[in-house]
């Protein structure tokens, strides 16, 4: 069985390595775990143009539930208006009623 040689828990879950010597296991990880690789070129322009899609897309809904709110504080006001009309006319007709 081959003897826990290196432990790395930098950027990812901390994991032991079997290898036969730690040149060996130092060797795989230079080649497959580069955790500072940027994306470059067309990956990184197609990632910002991503993003961008996204923050727009954030903005466009948040804008829109502004909207919406104002729109529905409108309304209420415009039902409390009505209510209060309602009863109003209610008490007209009642004082009418007992002249």
């Amino acid at each position: 069985m081959p003897k826990a040689t290196h432990e790395r828990g930098d950027y990812y879950p901390k994991q032991i390595y079997y290898g036969e010597d730690e040149e060996e296991v130092m060797k795989f990880h230079e080649k497959y775990s580069n955790a500072d690789v940027k994306p470059s070129g067309v990956a990184a322009s197609s990632i910002g143009e991503t993003q961008r899609t996204i923050n727009d897309n954030i903005m466009a809904l948040g804008k829109d539930m502004v909207e919406r709110s104002h729109r529905q504080d409108e309304e209420l006001s415009n039902l409390r208006a009505q209510v209060a009309g309602s009863q109003e006319l209610a008490e007209l007709k009642e004082l009418v009623k007992n002249l």
